[in-house]
C-alpha cells in the first residue's frame, strides 16, 4: 500500500521529491545567477517549482541576499560590458570554414547606434531622455489691449 497524503508527497505527483535547503543548494543558486539564470531556470534547474524559489527567498535570508547580489554582480558586470563592447564596437576572431579547412578570421563589428541610443538614455537621462522637460522662471502674464480702432 502507498503512502499518499504525507508531507514529502504534497504538490509533488510521483516524481523526485524536491531538494532541501541546504548550503551546498546556496552554492548551486549562486552558481546559476552568476550565469545569469532567471528564477525560472533556477527552478528548473533545482527540480522545483518557481514558486519554491519565491518561497524560500521569503524563508531564508540568505537566500534573497544571495539571489539579489549575484544577479546584480551579473548584470552591472557581464551584461554591462557586452552592452559597452557593441555600443563602441569591437574586433573578434572567428573561425570560418574554407576548403582547405577551418581558417580564424579577424572580424570587425561597428558601433551599434541602438546600444550608444540605450547606453546614454541610462546613464545620462536628465540629458538623452526623449522628452525633455524645461522650467520657465519669471513674470508670465499676457496683457491683451482690446483698446485698438481697426480701419
Amino acid at each position: 500500500m502507498s503512502k499518499i497524503g504525507n508531507k514529502n508527497s504534497v504538490g509533488n505527483k510521483g516524481g523526485r521529491r524536491p531538494p532541501i535547503y541546504t548550503p551546498r543548494l546556496l552554492k548551486q543558486v549562486a552558481r546559476a545567477c552568476q550565469l545569469g539564470f532567471t528564477n525560472a531556470e533556477i527552478a528548473e534547474l533545482l527540480g522545483v517549482a518557481e514558486a519554491t524559489i519565491t518561497d524560500w527567498s521569503h524563508i531564508y535570508p540568505d537566500l534573497k541576499e544571495t539571489l539579489k547580489r549575484e544577479k546584480e554582480k551579473f548584470d552591472s558586470g557581464e551584461i554591462q560590458q557586452a552592452l559597452r563592447k557593441r555600443a563602441l564596437g569591437f574586433k573578434r576572431t572567428v573561425e570560418k570554414p574554407f576548403k582547405d579547412g577551418v581558417v580564424a578570421c579577424l572580424e570587425e563589428l561597428p558601433p551599434d547606434t541602438t546600444a550608444c541610443i540605450f547606453w546614454l538614455k541610462n546613464r545620462q537621462p536628465d540629458r538623452w531622455r526623449d522628452k525633455q522637460e524645461l522650467e520657465h522662471s519669471g513674470d508670465s502674464s499676457v496683457v491683451v489691449n482690446l483698446n485698438t480702432k481697426v480701419k
